[in-house]
């Protein structure tokens, strides 16, 4: 299944230090480098020999975002030379987006 026998019938990785080096800590890295992923492993043992490969699969944590304040959510602009009122009218409160 993962290939780790070659045509003939002979082991490639004949070492788990082989298998580790090779295949485990090179596909983790690129795993953990280049996806919202991050992922470890732990090899168990039982008895004198490995058996088990435990893997921890965990969301990266992302880029914190910059808070910025964008109050007040609109630019007011005086056209006129006296303007009626400091505050917009109420139906530009409903806009979707800042100006």
């Amino acid at each position: 299944m993962l290939g780790l026998i070659d045509g003939k019938g002979n082991e490639k990785m004949k070492q788990l230090i082989d298998l580790r080096t090779n295949v485990l800590d090179v596909a983790v890295r690129q795993i953990n480098e280049h996806t919202e992923l991050r992922i470890n492993y732990k090899l168990e043992k039982v008895g004198r020999s490995y058996k088990n490969i435990v893997f921890t699969v965990k969301p990266q944590a992302l880029a914190t975002p910059i808070p910025f304040a964008w109050w007040p959510p609109f630019r007011t602009y005086q056209v006129f030379s006296k303007p009626t009122t400091t505050t917009p009218p109420a139906s530009w409160m409903n806009c979707a987006s800042p100006m």
